[in-house]
């Protein structure tokens, strides 16, 4: 996934150029690398060094691990090698962002706090809706507010007519990243079964998203990639990488990679887009007004 992200790429080959200032996990993801852009390698890439050094300690070796999760470590371990004391990490620049979170109270509307915090992934809720099938456009407008049951008691009010007490929270972003990650909640926690189970909901994956930021401008992103989980278990499946390389969608499929007959991105069955890759070449742009229709 990360060797045919062109932004992360970039910045990539540019920060290991010093090969002296290398970590030990820089240099042997940039092996993997090397070996992959060898045209003339027809072997298979031995990753094992790779793997080993990047796995997570709580990783079973012969489990079925989540991808997000390994993600997530892979990029967090990455930016603690990369980062100085007098330059932010490539990780920071190709895939952080920034969002502020304001809570008030549900009942007498009291603001409790503010908080700023960042991001290098954003967790999309998949929920079902009368409205008909959700896209990802939706899920990510559903990010600007949150509602959250069972909270500490307002100092203001005391709660709702039964004594509960819950808040509502706004979010803003104030910075979004050139490559955004998103992360799509297909498995969850059944706590009549006591499992993990995946929801095989179909959703719509858009071409083209907008984020919106609190300063009144927007980002506009473009669908690079997705990571997709085959299989209708949480705890067994199979990853496949798929993403755009020269206006054609190539799927890679461990040692399997084939050109994708793609006119239109949709789950399939036993088939879910997990992982999302969009990405920005663009500026912030004015928010645009709702269009009309005359």
């Amino acid at each position: 996934m990360l060797s045919k992200t062109s932004l992360f790429r970039s910045s990539f080959d540019t920060y290991c150029q010093n090969e002296e200032s290398l970590g030990d996990l820089h240099i042997a993801l940039k092996k993997v690398f090397d070996s992959l852009a060898d045209s003339l390698n027809a072997n298979a890439v031995d990753a094992s060094e790779f793997i080993r050094k990047s796995r997570p300690f709580y990783f079973e070796e012969s489990a079925h691990e989540d991808a997000e999760e390994y993600l997530r470590h892979l990029l967090n371990q990455l930016q603690a090698e990369s980062t100085s004391e007098i330059s932010p990490s490539y990780i920071s620049e190709t895939f952080e962002g920034c969002q502020s979170r304001a809570s008030y109270c549900a009942t007498c509307c009291e603001k409790i706090d503010r908080q700023e915090e960042t991001f290098t992934s954003l967790i999309l809720s998949l929920k079902q809706t009368e409205e008909g099938t959700l896209s990802i456009q939706d899920m990510v407008d559903s990010l600007y507010t949150e509602s959250i049951e069972n909270t500490s008691k307002c100092e203001k009010c005391e709660g709702d007519d039964d004594g509960a007490y819950s808040r509502n929270v706004t979010i803003t972003f104030q910075k979004t990243p050139p490559c955004l990650l998103l992360n799509v909640k297909i498995f969850y926690y059944d706590a009549t079964t006591g499992s993990t189970e995946k929801n095989m909901s179909e959703f719509v994956v858009n071409d083209t998203i907008i984020l919106k930021l609190g300063d009144g401008t927007e980002r506009r992103y473009q669908l690079f990639g997705i990571v997709w989980h085959y299989g209708v278990l949480a705890t067994s499946g199979h990853y496949v990488w798929e993403c755009k390389m020269d206006d054609q969608w190539i799927m890679f499929d461990d040692e399997d990679v084939q050109i994708a007959n793609v006119t239109k991105i949709v789950p399939m069955a036993n088939l879910s887009p997990y992982i999302l890759v969009y990405t920005s070449d663009e500026e912030y742009l004015p928010q645009r007004s709702p269009s009309r229709t005359i």
